[in-house]
């Protein structure tokens, strides 16, 4: 919400200069928001079921309505070519400037996720770190054993 109205106070006057950040703001708050699922179940990227309800969630909510603005702008402007790049999101500009880098981000998320995940499931880091963390925590509480025997 406030990122939309930063926006709004940016193209209606109100407030200079805050539209950058209420896009910005919104890139951010989305991009934790579909990389959500994924954080908590890395391996999602790698089911092929997950990833097609999750590609035709994204797809539902986008492509009817940028479909609709694209086929009126058409009707209005008759540039067939502008409409074409459109289409297969080669070209963002005006208010569609966005949509390019959302797909791209739709599209390119779970790949990366899949890719960290395939690369590091092997990886014995996180258990490494995990027994560290073990044993520092052990030898903290054995020499605060031998302080409390000595006490006794």
């Amino acid at each position: 919400g406030a990122a939309a109205l930063m926006v709004l106070a940016e193209h209606t006057g109100v407030l200079k200069g805050i539209g950058s950040l209420g896009v910005w703001l919104f890139f951010c708050l989305s991009g934790f928001l579909l990389a959500a699922p994924f954080i908590k179940e890395p391996s999602r990227a790698l089911s092929p079921r997950f990833m097609a309800t999750y590609l035709v969630r994204r797809m539902k909510r986008i492509l009817p309505m940028y479909y609709a603005v694209l086929a009126a702008s058409l009707m209005f402007s008759g540039k067939t070519d502008q409409f074409i790049r459109h289409i297969l999101f080669l070209q963002g500009d005006g208010h569609l400037w966005t949509l390019p880098q959302e797909m791209f981000f739709y599209l390119v998320l779970p790949l990366v996720v899949a890719a960290i995940y395939l690369l590091c499931r092997g990886n014995l880091l996180h258990t490494r770190q995990g027994e560290q963390g073990s044993r520092m925590a052990h030898v903290e509480l054995s020499g605060h054993q031998e302080i409390l025997n000595r006490r006794t």
